[in-house]
């Protein structure tokens, strides 16, 4: 069965990883397209009748929330990870022609909108995903690829809401940048874009790297407890 190749291969690099499926039919083809310019939406529609394979990483690490900064480059390790999975698993599947929606559509549709299409969680008030079992200890990244699975049944939005509305993420928010009905994005980027900026809440780990703000996930009582990610300090 296709999906458990693919499955399976994600598994040899992360255990407990999550997943899902869109197809990438005329509806939701039109809908991504309304956020492309005309030469991302030239690349996205070799991918028309495919499929959206969504996949995320468990934060159980503190070691994977790092930003890194190399060669002039910032990358957050987490996403390293599922970047070079992305590689693999486009050469173990050459003619799917295996992309990063982010690379195509230069991270102009949010991986949150898919993942709750496809049923891996809800949106919170934090405006992040949160999944029943991790929470908002999740990152994400989704692949285009020509495949259809045909042998599971495609993805569908979860019927009950993960968050609690419990409010701890809006209390926590050192720039109040979150509200039961609101995000402010600037507000947020103005503390964890960057470790050298005056008001950053970045922490320094080493010269070259560092760990972003992150007290609504941190504040967040669904899923992973917050104990795990430092278990390595004890």
């Amino acid at each position: 069965m296709l999906f458990q190749e693919y499955t399976s291969h994600i598994q040899t690099f992360i255990p407990k990883a999550i997943y899902g499926v869109l197809r990438l039919d005329e509806r939701l083809s039109l809908r991504l397209e309304e956020r492309l310019d005309e030469k991302e939406k030239e690349k996205m529609s070799l991918y028309k009748g495919g499929s959206l394979f969504i996949f995320g990483l468990p934060i159980d690490s503190e070691a994977l929330w790092f930003w890194n900064h190399l060669n002039g480059k910032r990358y957050l390790t987490a996403n390293h990870i599922l970047e070079s999975i992305i590689v693999s698993l486009a050469e173990m599947f050459p003619a799917s022609h295996i992309q990063s929606l982010d690379r195509i559509s230069n991270h102009k549709i949010a991986q949150v909108v898919l993942a709750e299409m496809a049923g891996l969680g809800t949106r919170g008030w934090n405006n992040v995903l949160l999944h029943p079992e991790h929470g908002a200890y999740i990152q994400l990244t989704t692949i285009v690829t020509k495949d259809v699975f045909l042998d599971i049944n495609y993805g569908r939005p979860m019927d009950k809401d993960v968050c609690i509305k419990c409010g701890r993420c809006v209390d926590a928010c050192p720039v109040n940048a979150l509200s039961p009905t609101d995000f402010f994005a600037f507000r947020c980027s103005s503390v964890v874009a960057s470790p050298e900026k005056i008001k950053s809440k970045a922490v320094a780990v080493t010269s070259d790297s560092y760990v972003e703000c992150r007290a609504c996930i941190d504040s967040c009582p669904i899923g992973l407890n917050i104990e795990k990610l430092y278990e390595w300090k004890k």
